[in-house]
């Protein structure tokens, strides 16, 4: 019996390691491509999101309020957000950004004439994508594009400032308070003289009037449960107003859109609990209040915080949080799609 040739086994080797080598390369070449597609397409993904929630963020019912959302969105979403391995920003511009009526749409760009646009849209790509390998066999040619949308939901946990609103009457969901615009509009006066301030995480105030202070002309606190009955701390007997009144007015001159911005801002629009059964430390929440912070610390009531209007909210009070089954709070931007 003949023996193979020793060189012919070489040469048989020679070649399936070769063939093996390339079908390696390539095998690893799409894994590196494949790769870096997927973390492109997640931080567009991610850039789109934050530009669909701060915009939505922005939809208050009010004049402007489309033009504050795009430019919201595209700061947030774009500058904010990087890809390419986080070394270059997000190019998100504010046509990126569109707005609609339903989550459906049509979705169309910011306008000036519409004030009841409830969801937002944003879009991202990534240009100039070149695939290494996967390109050599038509494969992943497309440049990486992400898109989100976001609406407003009711919150089951909510950021808040440590304020609340003593009810006038028990008739919900106004409680004795008229709205603006009307002519017969509770006036400011009225609405100072029974808002307090409240710890919403507690059954007695536990900070101190500067902590409290501090919290109205930021950010309040979070993780508020939002659902009524509940008892919360409470400055009955108004120990806290010196502090109250500096703290709304500092507020209102720190607002970035001061002077300088179109129509109203959300950090002027503030979600309260209504509150009755007041005693000089605690009370017992009963709905919610939207007030408008005017200039030199005024106030305007702008209705039930939780108005809808076929089944869309209605309400220019627009906070951050949680929303879930059984959500009974304030609107809060979320994603929808």
């Amino acid at each position: 019996m003949k023996c193979p040739s020793t060189s012919r086994q070489r040469g048989v080797f020679t070649i399936i390691t070769t063939i093996g080598a390339v079908l390696l390369v390539l095998i690893l070449g799409f894994v590196v491509d494949g790769s870096r597609l997927m973390v492109i397409q997640g931080e567009l993904q991610n850039a789109t999101d934050a530009c669909a929630l701060a915009a939505v963020a922005e939809l208050n019912g009010l004049p402007g309020a489309s033009s504050r959302a795009a430019a919201a969105g595209s700061q947030v979403g774009g500058a904010l957000n990087k890809k390419s391995f986080q070394a270059v920003s997000v190019s998100i511009a504010p046509a990126d950004v569109k707005f609609s009526t339903s989550l459906n749409g049509p979705y169309v760009a910011a306008s000036a004439l519409s004030t009841n646009y409830r969801f937002a849209q944003c879009t991202a790509m990534h240009s100039g994508w070149v695939n290494l390998f996967m390109g050599l066999v038509g494969l992943g040619t497309d440049d990486p594009v992400a898109g989100s949308k976001a609406g407003l939901q009711q919150t089951r946990k909510a950021c808040v400032l440590p304020l609340a609103l003593k009810t006038i009457n028990s008739t919900a969901p106004n409680f004795g308070y008229v709205a603006v615009p009307s002519g017969t509009a509770t006036t400011s006066a009225v609405m100072l003289s029974n808002l307090r301030v409240a710890d919403p995480n507690a059954l007695v105030l536990s900070k101190t009037a500067l902590e409290y202070g501090q919290l109205i002309e930021n950010f309040g606190s979070c993780d508020v449960l939002t659902e009524v009955t509940r008892v919360i701390g409470f400055d009955g007997n108004n120990t806290m107003s010196s502090t109250l009144s500096s703290a709304l007015l500092a507020r209102y001159v720190n607002d970035p859109t001061f002077a300088s911005g179109v129509g109203i801002s959300s950090r002027r629009l503030m979600a309260v609990p209504f509150v009755s059964d007041a005693t000089s430390t605690a009370a017992t929440v009963r709905g919610w209040a939207c007030l408008e912070l005017g200039a030199g610390g005024s106030i305007a009531y702008r209705g039930d915080a939780r108005a809808v209007s076929s089944q869309l909210p209605t309400s220019a009070c627009v906070v951050s949080g949680v929303a879930g089954i059984g959500s009974v709070g304030p609107f809060a931007p979320v994603l929808v799609k």
